[in-house]
């Protein structure tokens, strides 16, 4: 919940407050799938401050753990890592699944093998990052819709995480559904109530349907806005 907030308020105050901005987007190093997109968007309109303050909250984090639990700390964190990230995307049936958001575990619910789930979730990564600079260098589009297409661009490229890193993705969805005058159709409800849908949704099919529901959400937003994706 944390990190979603400050992937909004990030998101939202890059503009008009970009180095407080570029704090909120620093903080997303305690989970970076929380927004994992969203410091892009500070290279997309070049807004140096923002990205100064990331770097300035990001570097007392990480010296901050470093003096509290000691240097060695990182050096079994990228000892481990690597070895816990391989055995997740090579399982057949990933610890958590049923919750899960990323391609790769759609496609490996779907029967893709691992090495042909990952070329997926590799391509889609590519293309939600392209689509994030798009959308933050066309002028026209307003913050919270960018803010929005950014949160929902970010789950399409995460390799890893669960329905409850969409605390972002769910405060989006009310906040386009406030600037619509809170008039709710069939299709909004579905994309609200998502995060809870998902796991029982997986147990009836067996099939984990999230990112195709995260991209109709963003469908939903370009197409209210015009664009062309």
């Amino acid at each position: 919940m944390f990190c979603g907030a400050c992937v909004v308020a990030g998101l939202t105050q890059l503009e008009t407050k970009p180095f407080p901005a570029g704090i909120f987007l620093g903080l997303l190093i305690f989970k970076p799938q929380a927004g994992l997109l969203a410091p892009v968007t500070a290279l997309a309109r070049w807004r140096f401050r923002a990205i100064a303050g990331g770097l300035v909250c990001a570097a007392c984090v990480l010296v901050t753990v470093a003096l509290v639990l000691g240097f060695q700390v990182w050096t079994q964190y990228f000892r481990l890592s690597p070895a816990a990230a391989r055995q997740i995307a090579a399982a057949a049936v990933p610890i958590g699944s049923e919750r899960g958001v990323s391609v790769m575990w759609m496609m490996r619910s779907l029967g893709a093998g691992a090495a042909a789930a990952l070329a997926v979730q590799a391509v889609c990564a590519m293309v939600a990052l392209g689509l994030t600079v798009f959308v933050w260098r066309r002028e026209a589009l307003g913050v919270v819709e960018r803010a929005a297409l950014t949160v929902f661009l970010s789950l399409l490229a995460l390799p890893y995480g669960f329905v409850d890193d969409m605390v972002a993705y769910s405060i989006m969805q009310t906040w386009l559904t406030q600037r619509r005058g809170w008039r709710i159709g069939l299709l909004d409800a579905l994309l609200w109530l998502w995060p809870a849908l998902c796991p029982i949704v997986y147990r009836a099919t067996g099939v984990l349907l999230t990112p195709a529901v995260v991209a109709l959400a963003a469908l939903s937003v370009g197409r209210r806005q015009d664009l062309l994706f």
